[in-house]
């Protein structure tokens, strides 16, 4: 991540050794980082990654480090945003990175998030936010988050946009 990532990072810190994102105005800008991350495709992994690099070049300490960790993570969620059926989504998954709707039980819970997702009236678009949250929350990389995002676009798209 290059310069302008520190920049705006920075930005949801008041000060330089202030917590992360507490006053509304860094929490603002630390929502904005998250979500530009977010939209460049990269995951909690390369996200969390930069956040460490960027506190420990500037000798925060170890347990300033890993409070800002849980919380730029809730964030990012946040900054993700889900839909209504978004605790169903890891159903088509066998555990974490696993491929989408492989083992015959995962299959079978996937038809029932596309199905939740048809009858909630979901778009293509909030079904793809809620894959990225999942992933950002089981610390998936960006390629992994794109392998997955193709997996479940062939599983899904077209019956969504029907």
């Amino acid at each position: 991540m290059a310069e302008d990532w520190d920049r705006l990072v920075a930005g949801g810190f008041a000060f330089e050794a202030a917590p992360f994102a507490v006053h509304p105005k860094d929490r603002e800008r630390a929502l904005d980082y998250l979500t530009r991350a977010r939209d460049a495709g990269l995951g909690w992994a390369e996200v969390s990654k930069h956040l460490t690099g960027y506190m420990e070049a500037r000798e925060f300490a170890e347990d300033s480090i890993e409070e800002t960790l849980e919380r730029a993570e809730t964030l990012m969620a946040e900054a993700t945003g889900t839909s209504p059926i978004y605790e169903q989504v890891g159903g088509g998954f066998a555990f974490m990175s696993a491929p989408f709707a492989v083992h015959p039980k995962d299959k079978e819970r996937a038809h029932a998030y596309r199905s939740a997702a048809a009858k909630a009236g979901l778009s293509w678009l909030q079904v793809e936010a809620d894959v990225r949250a999942y992933g950002c929350r089981q610390g998936w990389s960006a390629d992994e988050i794109r392998l997955q995002l193709a997996r479940v676009e062939k599983f899904m798209r077209k019956q969504l946009e029907t």
